[in-house]
């Protein structure tokens, strides 16, 4: 998982889905009030955050043990494929920054 991933389990019931919503919500909001206070990068710096930031999406998304469910429901190359879409191999536009 990434490093901003959460993951549950449990019995479904109001309760814990009410529970959930919550928790959800007030992650978003930390995130969304970090983005905010943020100072902005240095210029000189981008390109390298950029490059990180690309090499851990990608990392995450081809070594996802479960690619092999993908594999094996739609087959070697749409797997391919919906895994570069994750990490942005197909990317047709420019990244920011870049």
């Amino acid at each position: 998982m990434s490093p901003t991933a959460q993951c549950y389990s449990f019995p479904r019931s109001p309760e814990h889905m009410d529970l959930v919503r919550r928790l959800t919500h007030e992650h978003v909001d930390r995130w969304l009030r970090w983005v905010d206070e943020a100072e902005p990068v240095p210029e000189e710096e981008r390109a390298r955050l950029a490059a990180d930031d690309l090499a851990i999406r990608r990392n995450i998304a081809e070594r996802d043990p479960a690619n092999v469910m993908g594999v094996r429901f739609f087959g070697e190359e749409t797997t391919e494929r919906l895994v570069r879409a994750l990490w942005g191999g197909d990317r047709a536009l420019d990244r920011p920054g870049a």
